[in-house]
């Protein structure tokens, strides 16, 4: 019988391509702005241009999750509380 392991790593970020779920969200907006360039430059050049600038994004972006940006890496909220934080009290 087939046995099948536990996976354990479900609160890790979402991955699509190696990119984290932002990067890709701009990995696919230069996509398509570089399919419209396509569409409407009817030139060869453009066409790779754009298959360079694609890959060499790509890869950058893939290269920028190796490092941790500042504002990611700090600590965040320590405490959730849903105290109310009001100046005064409500008068009855």
């Amino acid at each position: 019988m087939k046995s099948f392991s536990i996976y354990r790593s479900i609160r890790q970020k979402a991955l699509l391509y190696g990119l984290p779920l932002e990067r890709f969200a701009i990995l696919m907006s230069s996509v398509i702005l570089s399919l419209l360039v396509v569409i409407f430059s009817f030139g060869f050049m453009a066409v790779v241009f754009c298959f360079f600038w694609n890959t060499a994004l790509y890869f950058s972006l893939l290269r920028l999750k190796t490092f941790r940006s500042g504002m990611l890496t700090g600590k965040g909220i320590a405490f959730i509380s849903c105290k109310q934080l009001g100046l005064g009290k409500y008068a009855n």
